[in-house]
């Protein structure tokens, strides 16, 4: 989102400082970190959303050369951003896999939660 609503209005979206390929690579040790990557381009998005008069919305903007109006790359972004979400939800996932592999009973799993450290297991 970050490349794509940055001077939206007079640069293309696809901005030549971002690198597709990396985006993903690795992946976030917990929600905080989820939050604190996501936070950048959900900002950008909402301030170019809030800078918007209506007669913006039929502006023709410029996304990988393909023009288009400010409406169309609004609901182009609507009906990208459930990607973003499932990424999310995947991620929530394998975190929590994580968390329930290392502390199987009901106590190990609340202090993980509450931040509390159990003493660890004598094998």
């Amino acid at each position: 989102m970050l490349s794509r609503w940055t001077d939206f209005l007079t640069s293309d979206g696809e901005k030549p400082w971002r690198n597709r390929d990396a985006e993903f690579d690795e992946s976030y040790p917990g929600k905080e970190a989820i939050i604190i990557a996501s936070l950048p381009g959900w900002e950008c998005l909402l301030g170019a959303l809030e800078s918007l008069k209506p007669w913006d919305l039929g502006k023709i903007i410029y996304i990988r050369n393909e023009g288009q109006t400010v409406l169309e790359a609004i609901q182009r972004q609507l009906a990208h951003d459930p990607h973003h979400v499932g990424q999310i939800l995947y991620q929530a996932k394998v975190l929590k896999e994580t968390i329930l592999c290392r502390f199987r009973s009901q106590k190990g799993l609340q202090a993980i939660l509450t931040g509390r450290n159990l003493p660890r297991k004598r094998e």
